[in-house]
C-alpha cells in the first residue's frame, strides 16, 4: 500500500511538472507568433518606405555627385588642352641622350 501511494505521488508531481511544461510551451509559441507577426510588420514597413524613397529620389542631372566628376571631368579636359597648345613648353628635365 505504501508502494501505491508513493507511485501516486510520483505520478502526480510528473503530471504537474508536465503542465508546467506544457503552459509554458504554450506561452512560447505565443510569443514566438508575436514575434513573427512583428517581424512581418516590419519587413512590410521597410518596404513600403523604400518604395517611397526610390519615387522620391528620382535621379537627375544635378545630383551632387554627378556635378563634381563633370567638374573634375572639366578641369582635366582643360588642363590636357592647354598643355597640348602650348608648343614651347620645357620639360623641367631634359634628357641628356
Amino acid at each position: 500500500m505504501a508502494e501505491r501511494n508513493r507511485r501516486m505521488r510520483i505520478m502526480e508531481a510528473v503530471d504537474e511538472k508536465m503542465e508546467e511544461v506544457s503552459e509554458d510551451f504554450s506561452e512560447y509559441r505565443n510569443l514566438h507568433e508575436e514575434i513573427d507577426d512583428l517581424e512581418d510588420e516590419i519587413e512590410r514597413y521597410y518596404k513600403g518606405k523604400e518604395g517611397y524613397l526610390e519615387q522620391k529620389l528620382v535621379g537627375t542631372i544635378k545630383e551632387p555627385s554627378l556635378v563634381l566628376c563633370w567638374f573634375l571631368l572639366a578641369c582635366v579636359v582643360l588642363y590636357v588642352v592647354v598643355i597640348g597648345l602650348q608648343p614651347s613648353f620645357s620639360a623641367p628635365l631634359k634628357d641628356e641622350l
